[in-house]
């Protein structure tokens, strides 16, 4: 088997053999078990280049890839978890009127962004406002309003039935951050 060296068009020889020596030795190489430096880290890799606006929840493509990074890095009102699709995660109690129009939300008290600041019922209205991702027009005009009833309780209010997934995109993917 020949291979081209790329240096003045000579050609370097490889037997099967070191064929499958290399073939191999990358085999091995790849299985290895991966350790994590400290107890309790979880160590994330992602198999393509990152997209700055993946890092910003209120600019969601809705596309599946960008939520890898989302999931790591935000937090939202609910979550789809195993066994529950909108498990309460910034949110302490979840609430939906029988009527699917009105979902309030109590948010948790021990709830802090990553500078130490608490998250509060006005940061949710204003992820809420920022939102201009994927569906944002359908989602604002389904939404009659979103009140803040106190600084852990958040009320929103649906003119329509909002469809379930476009809902679900807002509340699993955080939607930002005050500037």
């Amino acid at each position: 088997m020949t291979a081209s060296s790329g240096r003045g068009g000579k050609d370097l020889l490889l037997s099967r053999r070191d064929v499958l020596a290399l073939t191999a030795m990358g085999l091995a190489a790849s299985t290895l078990p991966a350790h994590a430096s400290t107890p309790g880290q979880l160590t994330f890799a992602v198999h393509v280049a990152l997209t700055p606006s993946w890092f910003d929840p209120a600019e969601s493509t809705g596309i599946i890839t960008p939520y890898m990074v989302m999931y790591a890095l935000h937090d939202a009102i609910v979550k789809a978890m195993p066994g529950q699709i909108q498990t309460p995660s910034l949110a302490e109690t979840v609430t939906i009127a029988k009527d699917g129009r009105t979902y309030d939300f109590v948010l948790r008290q021990n709830a802090l962004f990553h500078n130490g600041e608490p998250v509060t019922a006005d940061d949710v209205k204003f992820s809420y406002q920022r939102y201009r991702g994927a569906d944002s027009s359908l989602l604002k005009q389904r939404v009659d309003k979103i009140e803040t009833l106190s600084a852990r309780h958040t009320s929103s209010s649906r003119s329509r039935r909002v469809l379930n997934w476009c809902w679900k995109r807002l509340t699993s993917t955080g939607g930002g951050r005050r500037a």
